[in-house]
């Protein structure tokens, strides 16, 4: 089955087309607050690069979010529209659950982070699972960065950080938890659309969103003006 999957959570802009698990191809780009303006045409260039068509995809997907409140809007009403213009199943993915499994390998707790203005971060903490999804350990939330960076301090074990607000609050990270903070390679930090694709097919069968008209933004807070 062919996956175009995309996510439109932060000022980064991935899009990713794979054939079931293998990848085809992806691209990132820098899209600050243009998603509406760059999503479509990086979506049409990977199509294009691998030899393939819109009506080829059999399954669409992106991140629902939490994160920035504009890219979403984007991202979830172009899914929709795609979705219902082609027939084609979508599936909304977490983007914090997408981000984390940058951290697949990792023999420690993920911590994935996105700065959400403001001194709060979105986070939530996952468990690895070797050739499978990491499990949730603490759902997804919106706090303030030292309050959460309280309880893994009190917890006493490593962490792997991920994700652009461990840049912001890496100073805090590295005095709460010291020598327990891990932190991910710069290219780490950014969600992959390749996860979002992936993520979906294992879900597809199981999530109630495969219905296009279910997926909408998760937000996690109400809008700040210029988000």
């Amino acid at each position: 089955m062919v996956i175009l999957a995309f996510d439109t959570s932060s000022s980064s802009l991935s899009v990713a087309l794979l054939d079931d698990d293998r990848l085809l191809a992806e691209s990132f780009l820098d899209a600050g607050r243009q998603h509406g303006v760059t999503l479509l045409p990086a979506i049409n260039d990977i199509l294009c690069r691998s030899g393939r068509s819109i009506g080829d995809v059999g399954l669409l997907a992106c991140t629902t979010g939490p994160g920035s409140f504009t890219g979403l809007r984007v991202g979830v009403s172009t899914a929709r529209g795609l979705a219902r213009a082609l027939g084609t199943p979508l599936v909304g993915v977490s983007s914090l659950a997408a981000l984390s499994m940058n951290g697949s390998a990792a023999a420690m707790t993920v911590c994935p982070m996105l700065d959400a203005g403001r001194d709060e971060v979105y986070t939530a903490l996952y468990r690895p699972v070797p050739g499978d999804m990491p499990l949730v350990v603490e759902q997804e939330k919106v706090i303030r960065a030292d309050l959460f960076l309280d309880t893994l301090e009190a917890a006493h074990d490593p962490v792997l950080f991920i994700g652009n607000g461990t840049l912001v609050h890496a100073g805090g990270i590295r005095a709460r938890l010291g020598g327990r903070a891990y932190f991910a390679e710069p290219s780490g930090n950014r969600i992959n659309a390749r996860a979002v694709g992936r993520i979906a097919l294992k879900n597809m069968h199981t999530d109630d969103n495969v219905v296009s008209l279910n997926v909408l933004p998760r937000y996690l807070r109400r809008s700040y003006a210029g988000m």
